[in-house]
């Protein structure tokens, strides 16, 4: 059976979920995976899917396929969508966006991962409120060999921003919890 080919897919309802609407159809690259896995909003009611798309690096024998962290941010209503973040902690290694979370103050935030040669790093990367460059607000590694994975964030009305996940210490999985 051949490899199936995913898009990432966004719907929207504005009738509680009595009809639902494709709003944003996206791949990173034209006969690769994307995936979305983390939605939320901003005070202005802009809309952020996180997720990752899989891309071609070289030719030939050289070719390497990687997954792109991306962020896509939907205005008016979810009518109109740009890639606001497309980041890569590695060239050529994988890195995917798995959550969002706007805290108190407009700031936008984003956990995932990012593959180097050394293993897995628990990735958040910040907005300043919601108008600036996204950047790397939070590179973890519980223990500097071994991976750490988030998986959840969210805000509360303090501004606190907490992120949850696994990190692994060559002989247990650990769950954990880190707050900005």
């Amino acid at each position: 059976m051949g490899q199936r080919e995913f898009g990432w897919v966004v719907r929207r309802s504005t009738n509680g979920g009595s009809t639902w609407a494709t709003v944003d159809t996206f791949a990173l690259s034209s006969g690769y995976q994307a995936v979305a896995s983390g939605i939320g909003a901003d005070a202005l009611g802009n809309i952020y899917v996180a997720g990752y798309g899989n891309a071609s690096a070289g030719k030939g024998a050289k070719a390497v396929t990687s997954s792109h962290w991306l962020v896509r941010k939907g205005t008016n209503g979810g009518s109109s969508w740009t890639t606001v973040d497309n980041f890569q902690l590695s060239s050529g290694a994988d890195s995917q966006a798995k959550s969002f979370a706007a805290d108190s103050q407009g700031n936008l935030y984003v956990a995932g991962y990012g593959d180097t040669s050394g293993g897995s790093h628990w990735i958040v990367r910040k907005n300043p409120g919601g108008t600036g460059t996204w950047s790397t607000d939070d590179d973890f590694r519980y223990l500097s060999t071994y991976d750490a994975l988030p998986f959840a964030m969210a805000a509360n009305a303090t501004g606190n921003v907490f992120v949850g996940g696994s990190a692994y210490s060559g002989f247990d999985t650990h769950w954990l919890v880190r707050k900005r």
